[in-house]
């Protein structure tokens, strides 16, 4: 093999190598894909993970302009949560907005009657309400 050679995977691993060392993917990536994002605090027992997610407007700063998003525990986009399969999950929502609203997860497998639209197959979070998500991780 000519050691003056550079392959196609060589390059592109050196190109990739570069970029990420040099910070260029960055600002590419989704939120929950860079640095810095933020966790939400949970406790943690043998059987059980609980989180206090409080949803509300706050202002942000999004594109170099002020925003009102809605935010989970004020961060937009919404923190990120840790389960463990194998534990129970105990997730309590606060809704502080004007609206009914629901939280739809992603990747999580959990009972129908607690995922989507409010009004549909979940009757939502009243305004000034709370709701406890309780499901095993699976």
């Amino acid at each position: 093999m000519d050691i003056n050679k550079i392959t196609r995977r060589i390059f592109l691993k050196g190109t990739l190598a570069a970029a990420f060392a040099g910070g260029m993917l960055k600002r590419r990536l989704p939120r929950f894909g860079q640095t810095g994002l933020k966790t939400a605090k949970g406790q943690e027992s043998n059987t059980e993970i609980y989180y206090h997610l409080k949803i509300r407007r706050r202002p942000c700063l999004i594109n170099g302009q002020i925003g009102l998003p809605i935010t989970i525990n004020d961060c937009f986009p919404g923190p990120l949560i840790r389960l463990k399969e194998g534990k129970n999950a105990i997730i309590k929502v606060t809704n502080q907005l004007t609206e009914s609203t629901s939280v739809h997860w992603h990747g999580i497998l959990l009972p129908y009657q607690m995922d989507g639209v409010p009004g549909v197959v979940f009757p939502g979070i009243a305004p000034g309400e709370s709701f406890t998500y309780t499901f095993p991780v699976k």
